[in-house]
């Protein structure tokens, strides 16, 4: 009786472990909360508009910079700061219940002009395609355009 205990529990092990995985393109698993992973700065690595490369063209706008993605302390509050050329966006960002997406929400105060969803002033989710400790994939489909960007940890 001993010995079909042992199998059915490295065969329970293994589908918690492969059978978890959150987001299509992983972790499988983290030790870092969802929220922690995504609290830090980020460059945009890769920006795709409906599949195509749009990367050098963003790098060259004035949308391009740096995002900081912070929570308050008291830690209900989210706030994100786009660094763009002599300028700052502040928004809102959070996970939705299932974890599975960012929304975010800019402020209009700043005379950047956005690319897309990039610096935008609207409400966008964003689903989540992979998220770990220094890399984060986001997808969205905003005016009928779907956008892609990889981020990674600076």
């Amino acid at each position: 009786m001993s010995s079909i205990k042992h199998p059915f529990i490295i065969l329970l092990l293994l589908l918690i472990l492969f059978g978890c995985k959150k987001y299509d393109n992983g972790p499988y698993l983290s030790l870092y909360s969802k929220e922690h992973r995504i609290t830090g700065n980020w460059n945009i690595e890769y920006l795709g508009i409906n599949g195509y490369d749009s990367t050098t063209y963003f790098k060259n706008s004035s949308s391009f910079g740096y995002y900081e993605f912070k929570k308050y302390e008291n830690g209900r509050k989210y706030i994100f700061h786009s660094y763009l050329i002599n300028d700052i966006v502040d928004g809102f960002w959070q996970i939705n219940n299932k974890k599975d997406q960012i929304h975010t929400a800019g402020y209009p105060h700043s005379n950047v002009p956005s690319l897309g969803v990039i610096a935008n002033f609207e409400h966008i989710d964003w689903t989540i395609k992979r998220l770990t400790e220094k890399e984060m994939w986001l997808e969205s489909n905003f005016q009928n355009r779907i956008f892609f960007v990889k981020y990674k940890q600076k």
